[in-house]
């Protein structure tokens, strides 16, 4: 599996709004802005996928997940085809032809862009609609 991890910095007032939210609506929030930077790998990752059927590019998938205080957007592979990763990483029988790596590492500052604005954006909403933390 790839993993990779992101610091988004400048963020002092998003995490400040946050804080003045339930857990609940906190969580979704931080979830949504997760999976729209997700989005733009996916997309990007879509994009430079190598075609044969089509079956791999259209079975790259986002998923997000939460353990304790931590929650994680993964994009990856579905159901048969796991073999992307083989692609991807290379066996000892053929070269690794990236294109998931790629897709994260030319689009950073997207990624998180897209993941800020949709938090800003649901932090706003939220806010609005009185959902204060009690």
């Amino acid at each position: 599996m790839i993993e990779t991890s992101f610091k988004i910095e400048g963020v002092d007032e998003l995490k400040r709004q946050l804080k003045r939210l339930d857990t609940k609506v906190r969580t979704s929030i931080v979830r949504s802005g997760l999976r729209e930077g997700a989005k733009v790998v996916k997309q990007a990752a879509e994009d430079k996928a190598p075609v044969d059927s089509g079956f791999l590019r259209d079975h790259i998938k986002i998923k997000t997940k939460k353990r304790g205080d931590n929650i994680t957007a993964i994009v990856g592979f579905a159901g048969d085809a796991y073999y992307g990763r083989f692609i991807e990483l290379g066996t000892k029988h053929m070269a690794a032809k990236p294109f998931l790596r790629p897709a994260i590492d030319e689009n950073q500052r997207k990624i998180v862009d897209a993941a800020k604005l949709r938090m800003k954006k649901r932090i706003d909403t939220e806010i609005k609609k009185g959902r204060l933390r009690r």
